[in-house]
């Protein structure tokens, strides 16, 4: 006959190594509760990170078809579309000021002189020119930017670029105005220098098209951690001079430095969104074209 102690003590010992199994698998299940947590709040993150990037970029994307449609008004008002470069003046963000409903900073603009000369061109902000995922909004910069043509040098092949002070007409492009790319988003105070996205390079003087093609081949063989500059690119609304970028490398790309000269510095489209950037097109129509996009593609967009 069993012994009745220890019979208790077995049944006790049996009750408490079953108690600590429990507990045991308690933890575990617990860690387990606290990954799956994790990764929910992780993939929540990342969704919510990503519909906040899409709405910025739908914001991008609508303050250019604003941009598209004042164009269209100045085209119907003068039969030509406004100018894209000048030796002096303005430029096309500053001539369609009436049409997007900034008549009080237009008519204290002198539209035959420099940025310089037109204090309140230096001071205003339009907030349609900001894009919303640049920071700062309160600087007069503008974040979209007239397309150069597919070569650096003076010879261009740019829609705005016919001659200079000139005013193209829709005739002009070629190619036809639906692609004809007129507009690109640009971050110039997020990523040309705090990205290190805008290279520093020794000054090259560019008037062939062979000098184009060395400074390309010079920008694509830079490394990425090389000196960087600051760019003046996009510094104000008011003047074409400084408001580049050029359908030679596909969209956010490095960018190159030409010296201290801003209109021969190798700009590529850029924006904060992740695969690609916004463009606006000569017959008014918006396009988001990606990182990836064929080269021969990019190239024909960029020319008249």
């Amino acid at each position: 006959m069993p012994n009745i102690h220890s019979t208790c003590f077995l049944a006790r010992f049996h009750r408490l190594h079953t108690e600590s199994m429990r507990r045991a698998m308690t933890l575990i299940e617990m860690v387990v509760a606290i990954g799956v947590v994790g990764l929910l709040l992780s993939l929540t993150l990342v969704a919510v990170n990503a519909i906040r990037d899409n709405s910025r970029r739908m914001r991008c994307s609508d303050n250019l078809r604003q941009i598209g449609i004042a164009i269209a008004n100045y085209e119907s008002r003068y039969r030509v579309f406004p100018r894209g470069a000048g030796v002096a003046g303005h430029g096309p963000l500053a001539a369609i000021l009436p049409d997007i409903e900034r008549d009080d900073v237009y008519r204290q603009l002198d539209l035959s002189k420099d940025v310089d000369e037109n204090p309140i061109a230096k001071k205003s902000r339009i907030s349609l020119y900001r894009c919303p995922s640049t920071s700062k909004q309160q600087d007069v910069r503008t974040d979209y930017v007239i397309n150069r043509g597919t070569t650096l040098c003076m010879k261009r092949n740019s829609p705005w670029y016919f001659e200079e002070g000139t005013y193209p007409k829709r005739s002009s492009f070629t190619n036809g105005s639906s692609f004809t790319s007129l507009f690109s988003e640009t971050c110039p105070l997020d990523k040309n220098y705090v990205q290190g996205n805008l290279l520093q390079l020794t000054k090259r003087t560019i008037v062939e098209q062979q000098d184009s093609d060395l400074f390309v081949d010079e920008c694509l063989a830079a490394p990425s951690s090389g000196p960087v500059s600051e760019t003046n690119n996009g510094r104000f609304w008011y003047g074409a001079g400084c408001m580049n970028y050029f359908h030679i490398l596909t969209p956010n790309k490095k960018s190159c430095a030409n010296g201290g000269l801003i209109q021969e510095s190798l700009y590529t489209a850029n924006s904060m969104h992740q695969t690609g950037a916004n463009f606006l097109f000569a017959d008014g129509h918006i396009e988001f074209l990606l990182n990836s996009i064929d080269e021969k593609v990019w190239a024909t967009f960029g020319s008249r």
